[in-house]
This record gives structure tokens, C-alpha cells and sequence, in this order.
């Protein structure tokens, strides 16, 4: 046999070993599908903490998404979720984390529900959009169904991003309404302070609550939005307050007082004190910067306060210090007046004390100059000798834009530096000719109005007319009565009339219109940074010759919103 051997199968084993063969080879195809598919992730957000507990949204989100993927023949790797947070902040720490992912290069495309589940302000949108684009990383919105990736694209991304902004101060007012008459009857706005809670004992969820409250599971101590005096937590609060008021404790003293201390219960348990924590985060140890809000907190005297926000640079943000007060608040005091005053001295006293050397202390609430915005900044050219204009701020808030051969003297350029104002009103002029379509305001304004824009609303209808459809086929043949047949009439009129887009939302949809269709004056509404946004995915560069520009050049896709002058 020349040293070899041969084995000889039956036609069983023969058999088995090829379907084998064959399974094996079919896994390794499907690995090399599954590592050839793109690789990204999904971002879902909700803004209180309500919907963060029920979940609903943040699972329909997901799995729109990942139907969306699927689709598309994606690989989802993570889901980043962020439970409790508005998109106006920028510290959401799953969106952060986002962020950092990206910069490694972990994923090569990010999912979203919905633009305004990303970010509620233009420049963060149009900011965190850009960033991406250089990175390689494309962006997908379920709802609005936009390429992002071309110009008109990005240019319907910034007026819908500048809608949802615009809209979002509008519910701000509303909502400023709505805590300004709580606020009058007593009640307290915004999230329960540490030391109360709500007292609905018998089904708690308060964050201090299972696990660490003995009163859960009892009958309620309170059945309105009237605040009730924690068991364990008021006792940690007027403990906290002895201690400051003494005169030897600062705010870390407290918060490392209060992280030995425990609360004897009347059954004879001893419970380690914990903050609440905050949205999106569990309870935990304190800080000094909880104790000292905590101690300067006039609340816990009876009184509600109305505190409202104010704007610092493109975020809103709630004021430190309270602009009304309301002495005959619902909730009951957990220190006295003179107690509260007290503590007050002690800290007044404490911030006047020699604090040591070093140099002199900040006025860190000083208002800031705001920074210059430049709306033409790197679209600019020099008609004269071809390179790109550069901004270049001045003394009192002079904006020019100047020559780069000119600054670096590496020419014999002429053009001499010209005044941002200037060209900015001739960018103006030119912005009032963009006319949108009515088809395009009608997309833009079902957006407003559904997830999904008109191509949801429109499968609405045609699922209500093929319900009514098979109605009144049954009531033709006999199967129905008539005066059921007619109930369902009705409930298919009201449907239909539901649907219209001006019954479906509580914004004026005629003066929204309106006002997009006279972009000019949208245009004058806009912040500086909103117009610099629009700016960037309108118009690809501008030749500047004798203080003038001489011809505009805007992206291919995007020429067509400008109207021919008249």
C-alpha cells in the first residue's frame, strides 16, 4: 500500500460528513455577511423623568431604529440612551459618550428617531452633524427620512433644527404659564427637594423610596401634587441645618456629616441617609455642592419660590436665585424662619472671613461679551487675486473681512479689507429671494405635526378609508345594521377630520406658513448662529472685489431655492 491506508464510508457517513461540509461552509458566509454589514449605533432620548420610568418611547424609538437598520442591512453594535434629559443640555452622558465612541472610530453610522432627539438648537445639530461628516460617520433620522450628506439635505436639516428650537421656546412660555399659576396656589415647581417627597406611600417610586423608606407600601400620606415631609430625609435635613448652624461646619463638613449619618426609625431600624440623586442618575453619597444649594434653599421654611430661567449664549438655563417668593406654600416647614435666617449670618459671616493668600477671586457671574459672529467667515474669496478672505475683529465690535495675501504680505493684492456688516446686508438681500415650494413648507409643517411628516399622516387616512371601506361593503351585504353602519360613519368623518394638519397641533400652522414662505423675514428672525448655519449648506463661496460681492455660488442643489430678482 506504499505506507498509505484509505478508509472506505458507507453511504450513511458519506452523507453526514457532506451535509457537514456544507453547514460549515454556509456559517462561514454568513460570518463574512455579518463582518462586511456597517457597523452602527442607535441614539434614543426622553425628556422627563416620567417617560424615562414607563420606557414606552425609548423602546418604540429603538425599535423603529432597528427596523430602520435592518432594512438597510446594518449592524446595530449599541443602543446609547439617555433617560431624563432635555435636548437643549449638552452634558447627557450617554450622548457624550457617543461622542467619544465616534472620535475612536467605533461605528460608522449613528440612528436617531428624530432630529430633535439628537439636539433641540441649531448650532448643536448642525455642530454635532459637521463633526461627524469629517469623521466619516454618516447620521440617519427615522422620521424625517432626509440625506443628510447633500446640501439640500443639510439645508432642510437647519430649518427644521431652527423650527424645533423656535417651537421648543414656545413650550418653555407655555410651560412658564403653567408653574407661574402652581406657583400662586402654593404648590411647588419642578423636582421634589431632598427632605420631602410626594407621599404616595402605597405605590412609591420615589428614587428614596423601596428599599429605603419604611412607609412604603403603607396608605398615603398625600393624594394632590402637595409635598409631605419624607420620614427619613426631613430628619437628615434638620440635622444638617444644627450642625451649619454652629458656625465650625462649611458645605464639605456637612456632606461628609451626612454621608456617616443614619436615621433611627420608629420600628428601631437605623438608615444610612442618601441624596436623591438626579434624572438619569441613582441616589448616592453627598457633595458639597448638593449641601450648599441644600442650605440655601428657602423651601424648606414653608415658601415656594418661582425661580424661571434665562438665556447664556444658545442655552436656557434655570436661575440660581429665586424671583418671587410665595409665603403660603402647601408643603410643610422643616426649619423655622429664624433658623433659616441664622444660617444665613453663618454664611454670610464664613464668606467674609480671610480665606487666605492667593490672588483675588473671579467674579465668575460677570456677563461675558458674546463671541462675534462672522456669517460669511470661510466662504469668502478675493476676486482679485483668488485667496480666501479672513475674519478679523476690530475695537468696538468692528467686523471686517480682510485679504489672507494682504495679512501674510505674500502679494501685491489690492483689495482693501471690508466691513462684515456690509456684506452681510447684501447676503440679507439675497436670502430674501429664497422661495421655498409649497410642497416643501407642507413636508417641513407635517413634520411639525407627526412623527414622520405627511407620509405618516397620509397612511393614517388610507387606513381609515379601508376600515370604512370594509364597513360599508358589510352593511351593503346585509351584515350590518344601519345604525351601527352609520356610528362608523361618524367615527370615520372625525378621523378624517383629526388628521387635517391644522386640528393636529396646538401651533398656529397658518402663521407657520406664512412664515415660511416669506423666507425674508424668517431670515430677520434668526440668531447670528442660526444664519451662519444656514449659511454654511446654502452657499459653497462668494468672490469679493472692491467691498462688493460679485457673484454668488451656491451649491448645485440649492440654486433652486433662489428666486431670479426682480
Amino acid at each position: 500500500m506504499n505506507g498509505q491506508f484509505h478508509i472506505t464510508l458507507t453511504p450513511y457517513w458519506a452523507h453526514y460528513l457532506e451535509q457537514v461540509n456544507r453547514t460549515y461552509e454556509r456559517l462561514e458566509e454568513a460570518m463574512a455577511s455579518h463582518a462586511a454589514r456597517i457597523p452602527v449605533v442607535i441614539y434614543t432620548r426622553v425628556s422627563t423623568r416620567d417617560q424615562a420610568e414607563e420606557g414606552y418611547s425609548l423602546r418604540e424609538q429603538e425599535r423603529a431604529c432597528r427596523q430602520y437598520a435592518e432594512q438597510h442591512g446594518w449592524q446595530v453594535r449599541e443602543v446609547y440612551t439617555d433617560e431624563g434629559y432635555s435636548g437643549a443640555r449638552r452634558d447627557r452622558p450617554a450622548f457624550q459618550r457617543l461622542l467619544r465612541d465616534g472620535q475612536a472610530g467605533r461605528f460608522q453610522g449613528v440612528l436617531i428617531h428624530k432630529v430633535d432627539r439628537a439636539y433641540r438648537s441649531v448650532e448643536g445639530m448642525m455642530g454635532c452633524f459637521s463633526h461627524w461628516q469629517r469623521q466619516g460617520i454618516f447620521l440617519a433620522s427615522i422620521c424625517e427620512n432626509l440625506d443628510f450628506t447633500t446640501s439640500m439635505g443639510k439645508f432642510q436639516l437647519a430649518v427644521l433644527s431652527a423650527f424645533a428650537e423656535s417651537f421648543l421656546t414656545n413650550l418653555r412660555e407655555e410651560t412658564k404659564k403653567g408653574l407661574r399659576g402652581k406657583f400662586a396656589e402654593g404648590y411647588h415647581n419642578g423636582w421634589v427637594p431632598w427632605g420631602y417627597c410626594r407621599g404616595h406611600c402605597s405605590g412609591c417610586r420615589d428614587a428614596n423610596g423601596p428599599g429605603y423608606c419604611p412607609r412604603v407600601g403603607l396608605p398615603d400620606l398625600a393624594v394632590g401634587p402637595e409635598l409631605v415631609a419624607h420620614p427619613v430625609d426631613s430628619q437628615a435635613l434638620r440635622y444638617a441645618h444644627r450642625l451649619y448652624r454652629s458656625g465650625t461646619y462649611s458645605d464639605r463638613d456637612i456632606a461628609d456629616a451626612l454621608n456617616r449619618y443614619q436615621v433611627e426609625t420608629e420600628e428601631g431600624l437605623r438608615v444610612q441617609v442618601r441624596s436623591r440623586g438626579r434624572p438619569g442618575e441613582p441616589p448616592g453619597p453627598f457633595t458639597k455642592e448638593f449641601c450648599r444649594d441644600m442650605l440655601q434653599n428657602p423651601i424648606y421654611t414653608g415658601v415656594v419660590t418661582y425661580t424661571g430661567s434665562e438665556t447664556r449664549g444658545e442655552e436656557t438655563v434655570k436661575r440660581r436665585q429665586p424671583q418671587a417668593i410665595n409665603p403660603a406654600g402647601r408643603q410643610p416647614a422643616l426649619i423655622s424662619e429664624a433658623e433659616f435666617e441664622q444660617a444665613r449670618q453663618v454664611r454670610q459671616a464664613r464668606a467674609q472671613a480671610p480665606q487666605g493668600g492667593g490672588s483675588a477671586r473671579q467674579d465668575r457671574t460677570a456677563v461675558r461679551q458674546p463671541a462675534r459672529v462672522y456669517l460669511l467667515g470661510g466662504r469668502l474669496d478675493c476676486a482679485t487675486c483668488g485667496a480666501p478672505l479672513h475674519a478679523q475683529a476690530g475695537g468696538r465690535n468692528d467686523r471686517r473681512h480682510v485679504c489672507s495675501s494682504r495679512l501674510a504680505r505674500s502679494g501685491a493684492c489690492t483689495q482693501r479689507s471690508v466691513k462684515a456688516d456690509l456684506l452681510e446686508a447684501e447676503l440679507t438681500a439675497q436670502m430674501r429671494r429664497v422661495r421655498l415650494t409649497a410642497e416643501q413648507i407642507e413636508t417641513v409643517i407635517g413634520y411639525l405635526v407627526a412623527n414622520g411628516g405627511l407620509s405618516v399622516i397620509a397612511a393614517q387616512r388610507e387606513a381609515l378609508r379601508q376600515h370604512y371601506e370594509r364597513i360599508r361593503a358589510r352593511y351593503e351585504r346585509g351584515e350590518l345594521g344601519r345604525e351601527v353602519y352609520l356610528r362608523e360613519r361618524r367615527s370615520y368623518e372625525r378621523g378624517l377630520a383629526a388628521l387635517a394638519l391644522d386640528e393636529r397641533s396646538d401651533v398656529d400652522l397658518a402663521q407657520a406658513r406664512a412664515l415660511l414662505a416669506d423666507f425674508g423675514r424668517l431670515w430677520e428672525l434668526l440668531t447670528p448662529l442660526e444664519r451662519k448655519q444656514i449659511v454654511g449648506v446654502v452657499l459653497r463661496v462668494a468672490l469679493v472685489d472692491n467691498g462688493h460681492v460679485v457673484a454668488w455660488h451656491w451649491y448645485p442643489d440649492c440654486a433652486g431655492l433662489f428666486a431670479a430678482p426682480a
